[in-house]
């Protein structure tokens, strides 16, 4: 009962804020929200949404993030998006423990897919330059595209500008810098590459 009614107090202070939210949304805490260069909060949930332990979002711009039906964010999530581009998280997903999203450019998730914990998915690098620091110099952005029934495994980056198609595992401790589209396969590895076909070893 007392989740029940914090829930619905932390719904209301995030639909004062601008948010759209779906019904039986569950909030275990108010998730921390940074605003930067707007003032409206551009954050839409769908029905069934769980934030479960501290969450942050943070938006510039006017971007935005759209969370669908059913979708669980953990512990420890970070969700950042900038540039005027959009998140989007298909239904019946996960962001596992301590993950996050970081996009300069559009971030697309699809529906059944998990980011596992402590992994990184960003749409956003820095420009290195010979003889100039990094920090000072610009960004490039490129959108990221994850499909339907993706998994990416534990402590994975995937970089900007990847494509992983539909029905692929990405092992733990791996480096995606590359499309993968061979569908229902197993990746691992730094660098990245094709270990076996699902239906080979089913």
């Amino acid at each position: 009962m007392i989740k029940k009614i914090k829930s619905i107090f932390f719904k209301l202070i995030l639909i004062i804020q601008g948010a759209k939210i779906g019904k039986n949304f569950s909030c275990e805490n108010l998730p921390k929200i940074t605003l930067i260069k707007t003032s409206k909060l551009n954050l839409i949930l769908g029905d069934g949404v769980i934030f479960s332990g501290k969450v942050e979002i943070k938006i510039r711009d006017e971007s935005s993030i759209k969370i669908s039906n059913n979708v669980k964010v953990d512990q420890g999530v970070r969700i950042n998006v900038a540039n005027e581009s959009k998140i989007q998280i298909g239904s019946n997903s996960k962001v596992m423990f301590y993950s996050q999203i970081n996009a300069g450019a559009d971030i697309y998730i699809g529906s059944y897919s998990a980011l596992s914990s402590h992994s990184t998915l960003t749409s956003s690098s820095h420009l290195y330059k010979l003889r100039e620091n990094f920090l000072k110099t610009d960004y490039l952005h490129k959108s990221v595209f994850i499909g339907d029934n993706v998994h990416i495994g534990i402590g994975t980056f995937v970089s900007p500008g990847t494509k992983v198609d539909s029905n692929i595992i990405v092992g733990p401790v791996s480096y995606v810098n590359k499309d993968l589209l061979d569908q229902n396969s197993y990746y691992n590895g730094n660098p990245i590459k094709k270990i076996y076909s699902l239906e080979e070893n089913s």
